[in-house]
């Protein structure tokens, strides 16, 4: 109990710090009187629409590709680096 009483109040700020340093951006905060709406910006370093079209362009040549051979392709980690 002391545990959650001592991290009590601190949500926010372990959401902004982990955010930040995971993406570098700050998330936005749409606050009500009853309710908190967080939202999550991406940056992408490429374009989503021409990563999704490549990884279909590859699919369709390669029906049965596994997601390590599919990542390796698109050039990402098919792991969690946490």
């Amino acid at each position: 109990m002391v545990k959650l009483a001592d991290n009590a109040g601190f949500g926010f700020d372990k959401i902004e710090v982990n955010w930040r340093t995971y993406n570098s951006t700050v998330p936005g905060y749409q606050i009500e009187f009853d309710s908190v709406i967080v939202d999550f910006k991406m940056e992408a370093e490429e374009n989503i629409g021409e990563v999704s079209e490549k990884i279909l362009s590859i699919m369709k040549d390669n029906e049965n590709i596994t997601i390590a051979k599919l990542t390796e392709a698109i050039g990402i980690s098919s792991h969690s680096t946490e």
